[in-house]
């Protein structure tokens, strides 16, 4: 399902950028800022890559993030987890407010989905203490695909010719997970991510 995606969005953006004024490759450290007890609410660091085809301060971006957690990073409710991850494809308009030479805002508005790996087993809230460890209760979640949207933006900064750096770029991010304990399954996180962009053709 997530490589189906991926490449439904490779593709999109390679037929954009056949008409595009310039191409941005970017990729980055990103953090994904959570809260709760499943194995989706982490405060997790991973990574964060994107291609965008642009045209003069219009453009179409595949963005794809991925944030590995283990046991030290999850939550206290955690018993007998093994780890896991969750990875994110999105694609949508990008605004690039090109007043300045060498600084660039954007903004964005990116759809897809997210794959959220299991945590074998962990406790649910509602045996967990605040006082002490987690005990018994425990569940296991399959793998899930949901649906998933960004919502944010960024400044670029140039270094050199066809060379930038992505001082930040912020994310509201929502992630529709249906199979989290005592819980709707909606997730209102944060991202934060930077990093270096490489451009061909003229910015």
């Amino acid at each position: 399902m997530r490589t189906r995606i991926a490449l439904v969005g490779l593709l999109f953006c390679f037929a954009s950028a056949a008409r595009a004024q310039n191409v941005e490759l970017f990729g980055g450290y990103s953090f994904l800022g959570n809260s709760g007890t499943s194995y989706e609410h982490t405060n997790v660091n991973g990574w964060n890559a994107s291609v965008a085809a642009n045209y003069k301060a219009w453009g179409l971006v595949a963005d794809f993030s991925g944030h590995p957690f283990s046991n030290g990073t999850t939550a206290p409710a955690v018993v007998n987890g093994s780890g896991g991850s969750g990875t994110m494809f999105l694609f949508g308009p990008q605004y690039s407010f090109r007043r300045v030479s060498r600084v660039t805002p954007f903004v964005h508005a990116l759809f897809g989905a997210v794959q959220g790996s299991t945590i074998p087993s962990f406790a649910t809230p509602a045996v967990c203490s605040s006082q002490g460890p987690c005990l018994g209760g425990s569940v296991t979640i399959a793998p899930e695909t949901a649906f998933a949207m960004a919502l944010g933006g960024g400044l670029d900064v140039k270094v050199r010719n066809h060379v930038w750096i992505r001082l930040l770029q912020a994310d509201y991010v929502r992630q529709d997970f249906n199979q989290i304990p005592g819980s709707s399954g909606s997730i209102n996180t944060a991202r934060i991510s930077a990093g270096m962009v490489f451009t061909v053709g003229k910015r």
